[in-house]
C-alpha cells in the first residue's frame, strides 16, 4: 500500500504543476492528463523514492507538452485584423463632371471619357448622325471635337479637357440614337488620354453644381 503521507505529497505536487500548466498557456489541462495518468497507476508498487522520480517525470512531459501545443495555437490581433495595405491610385471620379456647354467627363486614371448629359439629348431631339474625331486627334480645352446632327438642328459638342484621342464609340456610327436612349453611359462619344486633368478639372461642375446651372438656364429661358 502507499503511505497516506506520499499519496497527500503526491496529490499537492499534481495540483500545484497542474494549476501551472493551466495558469501559464491557457490551455485545457486534461488534454494532457490521460494518458499520464495511465503512467502513475502503473507506479502504485513501486518504492516510494522511484515513485516520486516517475512522478516528477512525467509531470514535467506534461507541461513540456503543453508548452509545445499552446506556442503553436495560432494568434490574432485585432490591429493586425484591421490593418490595410497602402495602394497606389491615380485621380478618379466615379461621378460625372459637367462643362457649361452640357458636356460630362469622367475620369478613370489618365484616361477621360466624353459625351453629352441628358439636359442636351433632350434639347437637341432625336439625334441621326455622329461625326466621331479620328484616334490620335490632340485637342485642347473647348475644342470642337464631335459634331451632332438631330431632327431640330445640327450643333458642336466641344472637349471638357485637353488630350489624345485614344478610342471613339463606333457603334454611334450605326446607331446615333443612343446619344438620346442612354447618353450617359453607352451613348458615350469618345475617350481621351488626359493631358492636365488636374488643372483643368477645377473649372468643371460636379453634379450637384451642374443640376443647379441647368435649373437657372431653364428660368432664364
Amino acid at each position: 500500500m502507499v503511505p497516506v503521507q506520499v499519496q497527500q505529497r503526491a496529490s499537492r505536487f499534481i495540483l500545484k504543476r497542474k494549476n501551472k500548466v493551466s495558469n501559464s498557456f491557457g490551455c485545457s489541462f486534461r488534454l494532457f492528463w490521460r494518458t499520464p495518468i495511465k503512467q502513475l497507476k502503473n507506479a502504485i508498487g513501486l518504492q516510494h523514492n522511484y515513485r516520486v522520480i516517475l512522478l516528477i517525470s512525467i509531470m514535467n512531459r506534461i507541461t513540456s507538452t503543453a508548452r509545445l501545443v499552446c506556442q503553436r495555437r495560432p494568434t490574432f490581433s485585432v490591429a493586425a485584423s484591421r490593418s490595410v495595405t497602402p495602394r497606389s491610385f491615380s485621380r478618379s471620379f466615379s461621378t460625372k463632371l459637367y462643362t457649361k456647354d452640357h458636356e460630362w467627363l469622367q475620369i478613370d486614371g489618365h484616361i477621360g471619357t466624353v459625351g453629352i448629359s441628358d439636359y442636351a439629348q433632350k434639347a437637341l431631339g432625336d439625334v441621326v448622325f455622329v461625326d466621331l474625331p479620328d484616334v490620335g486627334k490632340l485637342l485642347t480645352q473647348g475644342d470642337v471635337a464631335v459634331s451632332v446632327e438631330s431632327v431640330k438642328a445640327a450643333s458642336d459638342v466641344y472637349s471638357p479637357a485637353s488630350g489624345e484621342v485614344t478610342e471613339v464609340n463606333e457603334a454611334l456610327r450605326t446607331q446615333p440614337d443612343l446619344v438620346n436612349s442612354a447618353s450617359l453611359s453607352n451613348g458615350w462619344m469618345f475617350k481621351l488620354k488626359l493631358s492636365q486633368p488636374d488643372e483643368e478639372v477645377k473649372s468643371l461642375k460636379n453634379e450637384e453644381a451642374y443640376a443647379k446651372f441647368c435649373e437657372s438656364e431653364d428660368e432664364n429661358h
